[in-house]
């Protein structure tokens, strides 16, 4: 795996064990969810290379190779056979599902699990924030916005509601850490 990827589940993981504690959900499912977000893309093993370093937009053909990678992560997350494999397994399989169905394989709204709900958005938020073969990286307000403006359709409005409280925060940080250095240098 290379080193991109590896920082992008990590960064996904991260991320939505974030979400899930803004959301108030159980420290047991949150670690749940961390997990599961490494594991959420396993299926990309087996999309051929040439697709996944495409630089250009993909066919209509190749988008449809693109998607099994869903449907391949279920099945192998499943032929684990625990709780973990099947709490993966469904992550792997939902991850691209939009909250008013138009997603992959049509779930919408509350027939999406949670954890892939909330892995939904931290991935997409990763994804967009890291220069790809074939796009440069947005901006972070871009991303920002682009979650606003598709809650309820793309997203679940009460997860975008947890990852505006995140960023804040983590802005919040962002600044308080600043005022450290600020200090520390005596350039406050």
């Amino acid at each position: 795996m290379n080193k991109e990827l590896t920082e992008h589940y990590v960064e996904v993981s991260e991320f939505a064990m974030d979400i899930a504690q803004e959301l108030g959900l159980c420290p047991f499912y949150i670690a749940q969810i961390g997990l599961a977000a490494q594991y959420h893309d396993i299926g990309k093993k087996y999309i051929p290379e040439a697709i996944l370093s495409k630089p250009g937009k993909l066919t209509d053909e190749e988008q449809k190779v693109m998607c099994t990678h869903t449907t391949i992560g279920y099945s192998i997350l499943k032929s684990a056979s625990t709780d973990v494999g099947d709490f993966t397994a469904e992550v792997a399989l939902n991850h691209h599902e939009n909250y008013d169905g138009s997603g992959y394989h049509g779930k919408k709204n509350k027939e999406i699990t949670m954890a892939s709900r909330i892995i939904r958005v931290a991935d997409v938020v990763s994804a967009l924030t890291t220069d790809r073969v074939y796009r440069p990286a947005w901006k972070i307000e871009d991303v920002i916005n682009y979650i606003g403006e598709n809650s309820c359709k793309l997203f679940d409005p009460i997860i975008v509601m947890a990852f505006f409280s995140v960023i804040e925060g983590y802005a919040d940080n962002m600044r308080e850490e600043a005022n450290k250095i600020k200090e520390a240098y005596g350039w406050s």
